[in-house]
């Protein structure tokens, strides 16, 4: 997962930051995936996301 950049109330923090999937994954912290499928020939794509939103209380 590449996240580019955090919005806060309206505020854009650049982050950059790489992180590779958790093995050791505990429920009381907070996650947020994307699965991409492949066509049938499993040809490489890029995908962007945008204007995703995580609400956590």
């Amino acid at each position: 997962m590449h996240y580019i950049s955090l919005q806060v109330d309206g505020q854009t923090y650049e982050v950059d930051t790489y992180y590779t999937a958790q093995s050791n994954w505990y429920a009381d912290e907070i996650d947020m995936a994307f699965q991409m499928d492949g066509n049938y020939a499993q040809q490489p794509y890029n995908v962007w996301l945008d204007d995703v939103t995580l609400n956590a209380q």
